[in-house]
């Protein structure tokens, strides 16, 4: 992975033209994509489709964007999911399991399948027979396939997150506290 300079390789537009305003806001990553008004489009759907969904939970979407987060070593990503975690009722404790190589310990059940699931996705692009058939006791086939492509939008966004060097804005939480980003991956 790049090594994060603390400067943006594609640095986000300072003045947007009014039909990108609504679409890019404030956002670094929106005010960068606003340099390909027609990708910046499409992303916009997507990606509130996925921080939405239909059959996947709140707190479990936000579960899999911090841990894809901490995988792929996606500041950004994880620092606006840090912020989500209180409102889909993940505490600094939960935050910072995400963070560390234990993920899943200190979670039960459907939450522990789901941090493994994205361990696996990250690692491997796949799932084994076992793990898929442990997370078919908690989700309907509807929910695996809305899970599965959750986890890897967050793993195309971080690749550009990594990429363009996209940086937090200013104020934007960081890693917690004793994160080994080393493990990350």
């Amino acid at each position: 992975m790049r090594e994060s300079s603390g400067e943006p390789r594609i640095a986000p537009l300072d003045e947007l033209p009014a039909e990108l305003r609504a679409l890019a806001g404030h956002s670094n990553l929106g005010r960068t994509l606003a340099r390909h008004p027609a990708l910046l489009r499409v992303f916009g759907g997507m990606g509130r489709w996925m921080l939405e969904g239909e059959r996947v939970p709140l707190r479990q979407r936000v579960i899999v964007a911090l841990r894809v987060g901490w995988r792929t070593r996606a500041l950004y990503e994880f620092s606006q999911n840090q912020r989500r975690a209180p409102r889909a009722g993940l505490g600094p404790d939960d935050v910072r399991r995400l963070a560390s190589p234990e993920g899943a310990a200190g979670f039960a059940g459907a939450e522990a399948v789901l941090v493994e699931l994205v361990d696996e996705l990250c690692a491997r692009d796949a799932l084994g027979e076992a793990l898929w058939q442990r997370a078919r006791g908690f989700w309907d086939e509807p929910a695996l396939l809305e899970l599965v492509m959750l986890v890897g939008f967050y793993r195309m966004l971080a690749g550009l997150l990594n990429a363009a060097g996209i940086q937090p804005e200013a104020g934007a939480p960081g890693w917690p506290e004793a994160v080994d980003q080393e493990e990350g991956r």
